[in-house]
């Protein structure tokens, strides 16, 4: 996936959580933290396309 707002909002849907809302990072990206209806924690990143 290449949105990390569409991802958190994907996972929110069947009942999962939020434990680290999107948010941009300068020179890494844009990560989430999650958490799947079953207790699974994971998380998503979508790199910085300039690579700095």
């Amino acid at each position: 996936m290449d949105d990390t707002d569409t991802a958190v909002a994907r996972a929110v849907e069947p009942g999962g959580g939020v434990r680290m809302p999107a948010a941009s990072v300068a020179g890494v990206g844009r990560p989430a933290r999650m958490e799947g209806p079953y207790g699974a924690r994971f998380a998503v990143l979508r790199g910085d396309p300039r690579g700095t």
